[in-house]
């Protein structure tokens, strides 16, 4: 490239460079304000990039008017409002030309097809009958601006029509229109733009006439604008209106023209950065005054212009690329500042920009790339500025020296590689040379010190060594320097401290630790010296040392686990001595105040407030604040009251991360702070609260996904339909600075009474609410937690199911009343009819026919009884079984008597075989009524249990025993598995359980051709006092049918096994063994597959454990009256007689025999009554009886014996029956006697 050209394009980079960085400058003459901007975009939701109006309505939402639709603005989501062809309630255009809010519930919009206005509270569009079309070739729209006057009419100014109003009060629209031949008329139609101009008149900016001042009552006009200027502008495009006293004006050609009210006098201010360009690019497009008094004027395609309404002092804001917080681009189109402050900028294709009058104010210098306005390194290490604010910065990447007009010089030599000896680039400290006038000290990171020249520019070293060298400084990292009041500079490395006396030079060295590799690596990380003298000195891992300036002694403070009021850390950055002599400690472990006079320090933390635990630099502001750098931001400490608030790179601050040593306060209270991206500088009266309170609105209400389409009001109410999904509550606290960090509330009066913190969530989720009204109260605060406290409420009221309504339940009675009657009507009718036809059929039967009917009648009247005589039917068909049973198994049993005894005398074989087939046939008759009678028993609740000690094992094995002749001639194995954890003995009634055993066991046996039979019993759930019992009987037959499955248990319902139906049975057995399973709190069911066998499971829960053998007195299983059942014994006295020891020897060995073999051969025979096997038992009891010398056991054995000799069959089944009842006294003579003992 030639010079020439490389010359002109530097050039033009700089000039460019130092236009763009014109945001970051603070011109020593000129406007300070540097404004920092937020953005939104299309990316963010709004319609469409050119913004060409913007408004706020009286409610504190923002409006957007672009080319591509109407935006509604919350400070989280914009809505949208389109051109809706065919439909009278929608926007009938979307490209918006003007906007304004009458602050009385509607919203006037001026689109490119007339005039609409917007009803807050329904939410419905209405177009205005006028039609204004545009006599500008280069405007498409008619309407320029929209203003509302304080009688609450609307003004509409038009690109060519003229001026419009509308007063509500007469429904109609006014034209005012330029009249030639009126002295007092409009001198233009063409209308750019209007602004009030007190209670009764307006001010017209227009094309051709210039400015007119407009009178409202009257409707007359006068030119305003002196000829010398209207000659030169022509075309007024822009106002903003100062008070009563001045009123400003934009012009097409790129001038404001000022014009003093009182003084009724005008000048011009021209803007030099738009003079050179086409009209077309360089007019002021709006104008806005913000609330410091500086006059915002946007141009077409110049960016922003700021002007000091007291100095008219000029300042250009603009568009600069990699600068997020500066404008998003040069072309404007309007300008707004909103009841906040915040100034809107309208950009003309980039959306929105936006600045806060309480943004804070934090200037930025950092490595932008931008020529002589940029560092020439990022993380910044060392700072001093001189008294004209000239700021040196050192850091990773050499020095740089920024003059007051911010442009930034560089010194080469620092970052030169090459030669000998080259320079270190990285400057950690900068300390003014107390010896020589316009010399810096440098320490660095790895070369010691440098004496540098800040005229020249030339750079010495100052010799340094490892050791302690007299004339060298000891070390090479140098991290502090502090020059003490008699001129000596104390220099801290990681060796200790050198002594630099300001006379010759001469230095000195002082130890504090050893730096070795026992020790551990030390540095010297700050030094100062306090009003009485003392040198603070702060260490990397030593701790705090106070020295004596003078004799150079003193005293360490170091960090103690076990007291709090040490030292927090032993790494300490920085010291600070406070307006009022107290110290404070910036170290890795907080912020310390020391009270030298006790010894203590005091620490504050994260915990009370802090960003962070690691305190970089304690700067002192003229209120006593402290402003303190950290690992996460900055944060403004009151030394009484705490930390007050918080900063962060979203605040516009270098970075979260800062440096240490890398900080300073200028003596007119300007602070800086350097970190790792540059440098943030700012004096704290620029560092503004905001306190403006926010109103608080509810956004949107959604049920489930459907969103409520409507504008929500404070005091609105909800109706929520039952059976509606979940209600979803979004809101807003219309603060539009950093909306990210208002915050928000919420209670419900009466179900939430205390109030929910929600943070910044700006929704709510209420799932569930009952039926009822709820009012929900919501607050919120802005970003500095200035709180709403009346917030905004929305009343939800929860209908009821249609169910739960007193009118529907009105209405089902009366229902249900006529549906009662209709039936009935219906039913007798019906049964008239009937009455009538038998009538016709058999009229020569009249007596009969009238019984009939009269017997038909009473069954109708008799319905309702039908159930409860059914009922009594059941149970006298229960008790005629029973007693039918007891009738024929008395006679049955005389049967089989005979034929016993007849089996015994007949020898001859055809005659045997016709005396067994009377046998068996007598026993299966014998079983099926024994069988029906237990389960008319059941069926009548007259079952009765006896619960006593039993032991399942001998139980179990017994009935195995008595079945073992039945297998003796098939190739079946019987067996009983019984598991450990089965208690000795359970509270049961041993009777019953072991006729559900003969049942399961027989039928069992009965289906099973090979294989086996198996007999499980075990316990789960054994607490000590009770448990569960289990009782499997398994066997390998034929299998039931899954048909069968579920009718098995159902009376006369056999399990049918087709290889077995030969086996026979009553068909009640099943059927019996649940009833009683049932009755004893247990449950049975079956598992089977056909060819491979059956299970029947048992389970019964909560059995009590029986630790001691004793007898409980029976009880019926449904009748809780027991009766004479209760007293088990005839003579109660008889259980009060005293026994010996014999006699009571003897009665428990007698005991012990019925208990252990003779009980059960009696249960077997009272299923069969054999008389030879009644005699034999009855023989054997008699013997047991008299050997025990007990005399009621013995004469009953003795009636048993006469009655079987006597084939007395009517009394032999009730003696034996009554064994029990003998079997029980028995028993409760033992048990008492023993009980006497005790």
């Amino acid at each position: 490239m030639p010079l020439s050209l490389r010359f002109i394009c530097t050039v033009a980079v700089v000039l460019c460079c130092a236009t763009a960085h014109a945001q970051e400058r603070n011109g020593r003459g000129g406007v300070t304000y540097n404004p920092r901007f937020d953005h939104y975009t299309v990316e963010h939701g709004l319609s469409q990039g050119i913004v060409r109006a913007i408004t706020q309505d009286d409610r504190g939402f923002l409006w957007f008017g672009t080319n591509d639709g109407l935006n509604r603005f919350d400070g989280y989501r914009f809505t949208v409002f389109r051109g809706g062809a065919g439909d009278s309630s929608a926007l009938g255009n979307s490209i918006i030309t003007a906007l304004a809010d009458d602050g009385r519930g509607q919203l006037w919009i001026g689109t490119d097809d007339g005039l609409f206005s917007y009803h807050h509270r329904s939410g419905d569009f209405r177009r205005h009958s006028i039609q204004i079309p545009s006599r500008i070739p280069e405007r498409r729209e008619g309407i320029s601006a929209v203003l509302t006057d304080r009688e609450g009419a609307v003004w509409v100014a038009s690109y060519g029509s003229g001026l419009y109003r509308y007063r509500p009060s007469e429904g109609r629209w006014k034209r005012f229109s330029r009249d030639d031949n009126a002295r007092s008329g409009l001198r233009s139609d063409v209308i750019n733009a209007i602004a009030p101009a007190g209670p009764n008149a307006m001010w017209l900016c227009t094309r051709g006439s210039g400015v007119e001042l407009f009178d409202l009552r009257n409707g007359t006009s006068r030119t305003m604008l002196p000829a010398t200027l209207r000659a030169q502008d022509t075309m007024i495009v822009s106002v903003a209106v100062q008070g009563d006293t001045v009123v400003w004006f934009g012009t097409e050609n790129g001038r404001v023209l000022r014009y003093d009210v009182r003084a009724r006098s005008w000048r011009a201010l021209n803007f030099p950065t738009l003079a050179d360009r086409p009209h077309r690019f360089t007019a002021i497009n709006a104008m806005v005054i913000d609330s410091q008094g500086l006059l915002w004027c946007a141009s077409e395609s110049s960016g922003l212009m700021l002007v000091d309404t007291r100095s008219e002092a000029l300042r250009s804001v603009r568009y600069a690329a990699g600068r997020p917080e500066a404008l998003a681009a040069d072309g404007l189109r309007t300008l707004y500042r909103d009841a906040q402050g915040v100034i809107w900028v309208g950009l003309n294709g980039r959306g929105i920009s936006y600045a806060s009058p309480v943004s804070k104010n934090f200037h930025l210098l950092r490595e932008t790339g931008m020529g002589v306005y940029s560092l020439t390194f990022q993380s910044v290490r060392s700072m001093y500025v001189e008294a004209d604010k000239t700021l040196w910065v050192g850091g990773y990447g050499g020095l740089n020296r920024v003059g007051p007009d911010d442009r930034v010089t560089n010194f080469p030599q620092f970052q030169q590689r090459g030669g000998d000896n080259p320079l270190n680039m990285n400057i950690y400290v900068i300390q003014p040379d107390p010896a020589r006038s316009n010399s810096l000290l440098l320490g660095t990171e790895g070369d010691g010190v440098y004496r540098f020249d800040a005229r020249s520019g030339r750079v010495s070293r100052l010799r340094h060594a490892q050791t302690r060298t007299p004339g060298a400084v000891w070390g090479a990292r140098i991290h502090s320097m502090h020059a003490l009041r008699d001129g000596a500079v104390w220099i801290g490395s990681e060796r200790g401290i050198t002594v630099l006396e300001a006379r010759g030079g001469a230095m000195s060295h002082i130890e504090l630790f050893r730096n070795d590799a026992a020790s551990g690596r030390d540095a010297v990380r700050a030094l100062y010296q306090d009003r009485g003298g003392w040198v603070w000195i702060g260490c990397d891992r030593t701790g705090l040392w106070m020295l004596d300036a003078k004799h150079r002694h003193g005293t360490q403070f170091l960090h103690d686990p076990g007291d709090s009021t040490s030292l927090p850390g032993n790494t300490v950055y920085c010291i600070h001595e406070d307006s009022n002599g107290q110290l404070w400690l910036g170290t890795s472990a907080g912020l310390c105040r020391f009270d030298r006079t006790r010894g203590v320090f005091t620490t504050y933390t994260t915990s009370e407030g802090l960003p962070n635990n690691t305190v970089y630099a304690i700067l002192e502001d003229e209120a006593g604040r402290f402003w303190i750098s950290t690992n996460k931001g900055l944060a403004l400490v009151h030394p009484q009251g705490g930390v007050l608030a918080a900063f962060t790179v979203d605040d516009g601050l270098q970075g979260n991360e800062f440096n240490g040593a890398a900080w300073f306060r200028h003596g007119d209270g300007t602070m800086y702070f350097g970190g790792v991206n540059g440098v943030t500088w700012f004096h704290p009266s620029e560092i503004r609260r905001n306190n403006t309170v926010p109103p608080v609105v509810v956004t949107q209400v959604r049920l489930g996904s459907r969103t409520v389409e409507r504008e929500w009001f404070d005091g609105d109410t909800l109706v929520v339909e039952p059976g509606s999904p979940q209600l979803t509550v979004a809101f807003a606290a219309l603060n539009f600075y950093r909306t990210e960090q208002n915050q928000f509330r919420y209670r419900i009066p009466g179900l939430r009474n205390h109030w929910e913190e929600l943070g910044s969530n700006h929704e709510v989720l209420l799932a569930g609410l009952p039926v009822g009204t709820w009012e929900i109260h919501i607050q919120g605060s802005n970003n500095d937690e200035v709180w709403n406290e009346q917030g905004t409420r929305l009343f939800v009221v929860v209908m009821p199911a249609l169910y739960e309504t007193w009118w529907f339940r009105i209405v089902m009675f009366i229902v249900l009343v006529l549906v009662i009657l209709g039936v009935y009507r219906w039913r007798v009718a019906a049964i008239q009819a009937q009455e009538r036809r038998l009538a016709l059929l058999v009229e020569e039967r009249t007596l009969r026919l009238t019984q009939a009917n009269e017997q038909l009648m009473r069954e109708i009247e008799q319905r309702r009884l039908a159930e409860e005589e059914a009922s009594r039917a059941n149970a006298v068909k229960t008790e005629f079984l029973a007693h039918m049973s007891h009738e024929i198994r008395t006679p049955m049993n005389a049967i089989l008597g005979f034929t016993e005894l007849l089996r015994a005398k007949v020898q001859e074989p055809s005659l045997r075989d016709h005396l067994e087939s009377i046998y068996l046939s007598g026993n299966t008759l014998l079983q099926l009524i024994n069988d029906i009678l237990d389960l008319s028993k059941i069926e009548a609740g007259h079952m009765e249990l006896s619960y006593g000690s039993t032991d399942l094992r001998v139980i179990a094995r017994e009935v195995l025993r008595l079945f073992e002749w039945s297998v003796r001639d098939k190739p079946v194995s019987l067996s009983c598995t019984v598991g450990e954890e089965l208690p000795a003995r359970l509270l049961l009634d041993e009777v019953r359980i072991r006729q559900i055993l003969l049942n399961l066991v027989g039928n069992a046996v009965k289906f099973t051709a090979t294989g086996h039979v198996t007999v499980h019993v075990t316990a789960t759930d054994i607490d000590g006092e009770q448990c569960t019992l289990h009782i499997t009987v398994e066997d390998s037959g034929s299998g039931i049918p899954p048909a069968l499955l579920d009718r098995i248990f159902e009376p006369f319902q056999q399990g049918t096994r087709s290889a077995n139906k030969a086996g026979g049975g009553t068909g009640l057995g099943l059927a019996i063994t649940r009833r009683l399973v049932e009755i004893m709190g247990g449950a049975i069911r079956v598992e089977s597959e056909v060819g491979s066998g059956s299970r029947f499971i048992l389970e019964f829960p909560r059995i009590t454990v029986a630790e001691e053998p004793h007898i409980v007195a029976a009880h019926p299983a449904e009748d809780t009256d027991t009766g004479d059942a209760e007293v088990p014994v005839e003579d109660a006295a008889e259980l009060a007689m005293p026994l010996d020891g014999a006699q009571r020897a003897a009665y428990r060995s007698l005991l012990h025999s019925i208990d252990s073999e003779q009980r059960q051969q009696w249960l077997a025979l009272r299923n069969r009554y054999v008389l030879q096997e009644i005699q034999r038992f009855g023989e054997t009891i008699a013997a047991l009886a008299r050997d025990a010398q007990y005399q009621p056991l013995l004469s009953w054995s003795e009636k048993l014996l006469r009655e079987v000799g006597s084939f007395d069959m009517d009394k032999l089944p009730h003696t034996l029956d009554h064994f029990e009842k003998e079997h029980r006294r028995l028993r409760s003579i033992v048990d008492a006697s023993i009980n006497t003992i005790d």
